[in-house]
């Protein structure tokens, strides 16, 4: 994984500033966060640092960031030269996070699928627990175990899979730029008492689902039949999980 992220890591940055996505994911994500103020942020599976950044601005008093990829990092480095938010980054796999903090909120835009097997799943949320306040929270966007699908190259990606979904499949998930597809990559399938298993067996106490919503400005500027589609099948879900 941190190889094949290596290679596409200035596409993945360009493609991440898409409009549609951060009327819908975007906004559905930073929803959820709520008010970061004065809180100590952990931002997992952070990537070029777009998130943890935004998380900083917001007012964040301290922003911890990893990610699996050096080629991500650095260019998160880059920018945090340029900004000096006092963001600071490491490189780690959420499966061998150890304990860098106790948290108020861990953050992680797209990294519980990437899980290969459930032995791993259940490691990055027993971490990710030990990384947490109590009554801290996990805030993740990930695959909808009920239906990851989006075949829509219109909202800016498509999730397919080759056959018929069962525990661990591999899906392909497809990036695109200004209509053209720029980033390729593969994530995996768990299903929904999967991930409900791996955050009680962490010791997570209360699991919450969130579904994709699209702002105003989304709206506006695409018009409601335009997301008609993908608001039926998003493929993707916000989860939130509290100590």
């Amino acid at each position: 994984m941190q190889a094949a992220y290596d290679k596409i890591a200035e596409d993945y940055q360009e493609c991440l500033a898409s409009e549609k996505r951060r009327c819908s994911l975007e906004e559905t994500f930073f929803g959820c966060l709520g008010d970061v103020r004065d809180k100590a942020v952990l931002d997992l599976a952070c990537g070029e640092g777009c998130v943890s950044r935004k998380i900083k601005k917001l007012g964040a008093q301290k922003v911890v960031a990893a990610d699996i990829s050096w080629k991500m990092l650095a260019i998160a480095r880059q920018e945090e030269e340029k900004e000096c938010l006092g963001v600071k980054y490491f490189c780690c796999n959420a499966s061998q996070l150890p304990k860098v903090g106790e948290f108020d909120l861990v953050s992680a835009a797209y990294l519980l699928h990437y899980s290969k097997t459930k032995e791993e799943l259940n490691k990055m949320c027993a971490n990710i627990y030990a990384n947490l306040k109590s009554g801290g929270r996990l805030v993740t966007l990930n695959l909808d175990p009920r239906n990851p699908l989006q075949p829509e190259s219109r909202y800016d990606s498509t999730i397919l899979s080759d056959g018929p979904l069962q525990e661990g499949s591999i899906l392909k998930v497809t990036l695109y730029r200004n209509g053209k597809p720029t980033c390729r990559f593969e994530n995996y399938h768990w299903e929904k008492q999967t991930y409900e298993n791996a955050f009680g067996q962490a010791g997570f106490s209360q699991i919450r689902w969130h579904a994709i919503r699209v702002s105003q400005e989304g709206i506006a500027k695409f018009g409601l039949k335009f997301w008609e589609n993908y608001l039926k099948q998003p493929g993707v879900i916000v989860i939130e999980c509290i100590k």
